[in-house]
């Protein structure tokens, strides 16, 4: 899309809000100078959790990237390991609250009764059973770097609401 936009002549100062920008490939993969991906803004539902400094900032993006670390030895993070972090700490979440035998059904009625979901943090508050979070992060792709913008050091945003799409 950038490499488009450029062929086209669009203007340097033109805002792109691309939420999958956040990606530690993004960046490599784009094959061309890191100036031209200044000013990319971009939101989404889970901390910045491959930033060092949003470790600093929260424990559980620190104890991921810890353990990502130790497993994926020179690999980086992407949303897909978020998700399968954060569904197993709900499952752990879950199964520790059971209170009979562990068993699929007491596991999913376990799940049924959890009504709010954060991962530490690590993702926006979430209620699992009734969608998506409501919750986001803005980030600004700068010199290569992802940054917050206007938001709190951790944490989430809660100011604005996610639409249907209705076309």
């Amino acid at each position: 899309m950038i490499h488009n936009e450029n062929q086209a002549g669009c203007p340097k100062g033109l805002l792109n809000i691309i939420p999958v920008a956040y990606d530690a490939a993004f960046v490599q993969d784009f094959g061309g100078p890191t100036s031209a991906l200044n000013g990319i803004v971009g939101w989404t539902e889970y901390a910045l959790f491959f930033n060092k400094d949003e470790a600093a900032n929260n424990p559980e993006v620190k104890l991921f990237q810890e353990w990502f670390d130790r497993t994926y030895p020179n690999q980086p993070a992407n949303v897909y390991s978020v998700f399968a972090w954060a569904s197993d700490r709900l499952f752990e979440q879950a199964a520790n609250s059971v209170n009979v035998p562990l068993t699929r059904n007491s596991l999913l009625a376990a799940l049924r009764r959890v009504k709010s979901f954060d991962d530490g943090g690590l993702i926006a508050p979430t209620d699992p059973s009734a969608g998506g979070p409501h919750c986001y992060v803005l980030f600004q792709l700068e010199n290569g770097a992802f940054q917050r913008v206007d938001d709190p050091k951790s944490g989430y945003r809660s100011d604005g609401k996610f639409l249907p799409r209705t076309s």
